[in-house]
């Protein structure tokens, strides 16, 4: 019985763990996408805090402009970070863009995939069991 049992896990742990190589499943898609997604928000979260961080700091610079009106370059410090966090901001919501595009085809791959049957054959010691061990699988 003990000997069975240990035949049947193996059987099923074999079954569970196979896959095709080279073919993708829904899963991995899915998976794929999901990261994607997630990293796609977190650089909009940090473009668009960025953008704020930029209109703060021109709006800084304007009033300090009007506060010392005889210093030459008044405001321009200000400027110029306001300008660098625009271009940061910029630089991190290209790649967003980007991700969440490539995020929906990997979504629209995950879809579009349609199940298959596969036979598989474990091989299984010939004291226990006179035949193989067959196994149909559904991947999806």
């Amino acid at each position: 019985m003990k000997t069975l049992l240990t035949v049947l896990f193996i059987v099923l742990g074999t079954m569970l763990s196979a896959q095709k190589s080279g073919n993708h499943n829904a899963d991995h898609y899915q998976s794929k996408a999901f990261k994607q997604k997630k990293t796609s928000r977190t650089l909009t979260g940090i473009s668009i805090g960025l953008g704020v961080t930029s209109g703060i700091l021109y709006f800084a610079g304007t009033q300090y402009e009007k506060n010392h009106p005889n210093e030459w370059f008044a405001g321009l410090g200000y400027y110029a970070s306001s300008l660098i966090a625009l271009a940061g901001g910029v630089g991190t919501a290209i790649p967003a863009i980007i991700l969440s595009a490539k995020a929906k085809q990997n979504r629209k791959k995950a879809a579009s995939l349609q199940p298959e049957l596969t036979m598989q054959t474990v091989l299984l010691p010939a004291k226990i069991v006179l035949q193989p061990g067959v196994a149909v699988k559904i991947n999806f």
